[in-house]
């Protein structure tokens, strides 16, 4: 290797060092300010059930078992428990503190809804049970 040579490989690895010690290193705290704020969840509860009437969850009856839905609920303190497997996707939603479900209306009783979604391939149904003291609201497909 010629010293000419030489010298333009030490010049390029020292122009390559340089360019990536310039680069500031992001904070925690600066590197995504939106990451640490959930979305906002009323928008996306509106562009979620366009199209679908909101009813009161104390309306619901055995009438509507059948109907698809999209039902608004709080998230438990405790988290959301499924036994596997996980639903289908597009079946939960987590905004923050509010988490939406979609599916069609399996059983209703006094103190519990049950949703059901089908996996696509399967043609098995996942089934979520939502306590009707956490329902939020309610939309039913017209």
């Amino acid at each position: 290797m010629s010293a000419r040579h030489r010298r333009y490989c030490w010049i390029v690895v020292a122009g390559l060092l340089s360019v990536a010690g310039c680069k500031p290193k992001p904070t925690p705290a600066a590197a995504s300010p939106g990451a640490a704020r959930p979305p906002d969840s009323a928008a996306t509860v509106a562009a979620m059930t366009r199209g679908m009437r909101q009813i009161l969850p104390t309306s619901l009856s055995r009438s509507h078992i059948g109907v698809s839905c999209a039902v608004v609920a709080r998230a438990s303190e405790e988290g959301t428990h499924m036994a596997p497997p996980p639903p289908p996707l597009g079946m939960i939603y987590l905004m923050g503190t509010t988490t939406l479900y979609k599916g069609e209306i399996r059983d209703v009783s006094a103190d519990r809804l049950e949703i059901q979604a089908p996996y696509p391939t399967s043609g098995h149904m996942k089934v979520i049970s939502i306590q009707r003291a956490d329902i939020q609201a309610i939309y039913l497909a017209r």
